[in-house]
C-alpha cells in the first residue's frame, strides 16, 4: 500500500514433528524463545484424538485455537461449551483460571494451530472469557485478487469484534499464485507468519517459505508484503510486546515464581474445580 514501509524477514524456520501415541505436535514457535517472541508464548501445531486434551488447568494466559481440519468442542466449567471447524477460532481467557478441555468430535482426529498469548501482569488475575469466532461471521477484506479474514485486530475500515486484553492482530490471509499482497502491521511489533497451504516469498528481502514454516519479520517497518508462487494460506499474527518478566511452567504463566507456586497452590487445594459458569 502507498505510504507503507515494507518490513524484511529475518529467519524462517521449520516446523519439526512428534508424536506420543495417537498425537502428533510440531512446534512452530518455540517455548524456549518465549522473550523474542513477546507477548507470544508458543503456537503449536497439534494432530490428535479424543482424549489427548481432556480437562486440564490455566492461568495467566489466553489460548488462540484455528481449526485446520476436522471438528474442535471446547469446554470450560466457567464459561461452557464451543464448538470450531476447519477455518474457526476458539479464543480463550484464562486470566485467573480455567478448567477445560479441547476434544476432536468423538471417533474423529483433529488439527488445530493453538497460539499462548501471554496477559500483562495487571491482567492475570482477571475474569475469564471464551469467545467462538466462527470463520462466516468474521469481516473479509480484499486487497487485489488477495483476500484477508480478520480474527483480532483491524485492516483499514475493517475490524474484527473480538475482545482483545494484549493488542493482538491475527489475519488468515490467502494470496492466489502470481499475486503480490501489503498488510499494514504496526511497528515494532513481535510479527510472524505460519504458511499452511502452497510457497511464496516474503518481505522487502523476498526470503521464500512454504508450508509448515514460519516467516519471522524484523518489526522495523509498517507492512509486511507477501508473493505467491503457488496459492498461499498464511496465518499472520502480530503482537506488542509486554516487556515483562514470565515465569511460566506447565499450563501457568505468570510474572514471578511466587504466582506460580500459588497456581499450583490453588490448583492441589480444589480451586480450579470450584469454578462455575458465570451469571448472565
Amino acid at each position: 500500500m502507498k505510504g507503507e514501509i515494507a518490513m524484511n524477514v529475518t529467519n524462517v524456520s521449520t516446523t519439526h514433528y512428534q508424536q506420543n501415541g495417537d498425537h502428533i505436535v510440531g512446534m512452530v514457535l518455540d517455548p524456549y524463545e518465549m522473550e523474542q517472541n513477546d507477548p507470544f508464548l508458543f503456537l503449536a501445531h497439534d494432530d490428535f484424538v479424543e482424549g489427548t486434551f481432556g480437562p486440564h488447568p490455566h492461568r495467566g494466559i489466553e489460548t488462540v485455537t484455528y481449526g485446520v481440519s476436522g471438528t474442535v468442542e471446547h469446554f470450560d466449567t466457567a464459561n461452557g461449551p464451543g464448538t470450531i471447524h476447519e477455518g474457526d477460532v476458539q479464543w480463550m481467557t484464562a486470566g485467573h483460571g480455567v478448567l477445560h478441555s479441547e476434544e476432536p468430535a468423538k471417533g474423529t482426529r483433529a488439527q488445530v494451530l493453538q497460539l499462548w498469548v501471554n496477559l500483562p501482569a495487571d491482567e492475570k488475575m482477571r475474569e475469564s472469557n471464551y469467545q467462538t469466532l466462527l470463520a462466516r461471521d468474521m469481516p473479509v477484506v480484499s486487497i487485489g485478487a488477495s483476500t484477508i479474514r480478520l480474527f483480532a485486530g483491524a485492516l483499514g475500515a475493517d475490524e474484527a469484534p473480538t475482545e482483545t486484553i494484549q493488542p493482538v492482530h491475527f489475519f488468515e490471509i490467502r494470496v492466489p499464485a502470481g499475486e503480490t499482497v501489503t498488510i499494514p502491521t504496526p511497528s515494532d511489533w513481535k510479527t510472524f507468519a505460519a504458511v499452511l497451504e502452497g510457497s511464496g516469498t516474503f518481505g522487502t528481502n523476498e526470503r521464500p517459505a512454504t508450508a509448515r514454516q514460519a516467516v519471522h519479520f524484523d518489526g522495523k517497518g509498517t507492512s509486511v508484503t507477501i508473493t505467491a508462487t503457488d496459492d498461499l494460506l498464511v496465518l499472520l499474527y502480530a503482537g506488542k510486546p509486554l516487556g515483562q518478566p514470565i515465569a511460566a511452567r506447565g499450563p501457568f504463566v505468570m510474572t514471578t515464581d511466587e504466582e506460580l507456586q500459588r497456581a499450583f497452590q490453588d490448583y492441589r487445594n480444589g480451586y480450579f474445580h470450584t469454578l462455575e459458569k458465570k451469571e448472565d
